[in-house]
């Protein structure tokens, strides 16, 4: 279920990202396993990657179970402070345009937002974390 959860935020972006709203550039979005490194001086970055996966049943007897996973979606860039303000800001847009379905999942949520920036190294970095819920009515038997 964590590689969905992952497939389904990165496709997401991919699909709906509007580079108007970041200086007319479009990073580079993904799976952080599709990439051997990530070097920001070849562009802007938005990759994502599992942080964790819950399963909850609701009762003795359950029928159905909650499952909740949680996405980092990590943006960089080597542009400026700006620019990574205006690319979490898009991850945002895009992500809660889809919060009551997004493919099978009934509620997206913004979680925490890091700032990792490296002003030293003129590296800008933010890791946005998404908290996705879906419900299965078929348990697995």
């Amino acid at each position: 279920m964590m590689e969905d959860s992952v497939t389904t935020v990165t496709d997401e972006l991919s699909a709906e990202w509007d580079n108007t709203n970041t200086d007319s550039k479009t990073p580079t979005i993904g799976p952080v396993e599709d990439y051997k490194r990530i070097d920001v001086r070849e562009g802007d970055w938005a990759v994502a990657y599992a942080l964790s996966h819950e399963e909850m049943p609701k009762s003795l007897g359950y029928t159905h179970i909650d499952y909740t996973d949680v996405v980092s979606v990590d943006v960089r860039t080597a542009v400026s402070r700006a620019h990574l303000i205006k690319m979490r800001d898009e991850v945002r847009r895009i992500l809660y345009a889809k919060r009551t379905n997004l493919n099978g999942y009934k509620d997206v949520r913004i979680g925490n937002i890091t700032d990792l920036s490296d002003k030293f190294r003129l590296m800008w970095r933010m890791t946005i974390d998404v908290r996705l819920w879906k419900v299965i009515t078929a348990v697995p038997s």
